[in-house]
């Protein structure tokens, strides 16, 4: 028993170990995509299988995926969120919320796709399954996000350039 409960808290560390905290830095050699998002908001944790299957679809690919987190939240609440929901993105705390300020966003999950330049191709919603706060769609009709993706990856334009974000409000 004790020698099982080594190793269930060996492995734990070692995935929050492998939780990949970093700053926010411009050096853009490829596309990004930000997830604006907070543990406690329920939409988060309700498209945390979306995002999920989107990062494992789309990361081969070369795009980049980033969770930033705009709230004065503890590092635990983070790894908590993650590894319930075996999310594998990049973590960007943005305390000061200059990075939520900068790409305008207002809620999450709130997603923006930015080339390599840095420049915004796409804000808004990942899809639209919310209808309004309490309001979802039976099915989804329009996967914003993915749709984008899978245009870039084909060499095409984008399609969709901004939609609007429901969710939990950023409060800065």
């Amino acid at each position: 028993m004790f020698l099982k409960n080594l190793v269930t808290k060996l492995v734990f560390f070692i995935l929050l170990l492998s939780i990949n905290y970093e700053s926010f830095g411009q050096d853009f050699q490829k596309w990004r995509v930000l997830f604006f998002l907070s543990p406690e908001c329920p939409l988060c944790q309700s498209y945390s299988l979306t995002i999920k299957k989107t990062v494992d679809e789309y990361s081969r690919y070369g795009f980049e995926f980033s969770g930033v987190f705009s709230q004065d939240i503890i590092k635990d609440s983070i790894d908590s969120y993650y590894k319930t929901f075996q999310l594998s993105l990049k973590t960007i705390v943005d305390s000061s919320y200059s990075i939520s300020r900068k790409y305008q966003a207002s809620v999450t999950p709130q997603v923006v796709l930015l080339d390599r330049n840095g420049q915004i191709v796409y804000s808004g919603a990942i899809d639209n399954w919310v209808v309004s706060l309490g309001n979802k769609r039976r099915v989804i009709t329009e996967n914003y996000l993915t749709e984008n993706l899978r245009s870039l990856v084909k060499h095409n334009k984008i399609i969709y350039k901004n939609t609007i974000a429901i969710g939990c409000i950023i409060q800065n």
